[in-house]
């Protein structure tokens, strides 16, 4: 969370109270890493971007997530797939500028040392990938907070 989650705070009234709430783009970002076997929020995602696309501040969205623009590719897709007479809810560039990514990665060596990112996603879920498999842990919680949890 930063100062500009709050800068563009929106407003709904709940229960005859105002409230300040998370702007669109913010919630997109606070819900993209959650896909761990017991929760998923890709539903949130979907919802978000149809009914509130036009106020998404989709540079922003791809400026935040430019470490791991897959995943946000991934949920993108996952909308089209859901709601196939709705791709104009995402503009047109930002496809294009994901696809090229992905496009010119595609065309890259594959690295040396074998990577597991989806402890990212779930510490939990893929802890097999890291403790057996014999994928590097580069991102994601420690080992024994990890092993802590899953007892």
């Amino acid at each position: 969370m930063t100062e500009e989650w709050f800068r563009d705070a929106f407003h709904a009234e709940v229960y005859g109270t105002r409230v300040r709430i998370t702007p669109p783009t913010e919630f997109i970002l606070s819900k993209l890493f959650i896909q761990d076997r017991y929760r998923y929020d890709g539903a949130d995602v979907a919802h978000m971007i149809l009914k509130q696309h036009e106020a998404i501040d989709w540079q922003r969205l791809l400026d935040a997530m430019e470490l791991h623009w897959e995943l946000l590719l991934i949920h993108l897709l996952n909308f089209r797939f859901i709601y196939p007479t709705e791709r104009h809810c995402i503009p047109l560039w930002l496809f294009e500028e994901l696809l090229g990514r992905l496009e010119t990665r595609a065309e890259l060596p594959v690295p040396k040392i074998r990577v597991c990112r989806g402890r990212l996603l779930s510490p939990r879920d893929y802890l097999v990938d890291i403790t057996e498999w014999g994928f590097a842990d580069v991102v994601g919680k420690g080992l024994e907070e990890s092993h802590d949890r899953n007892k």
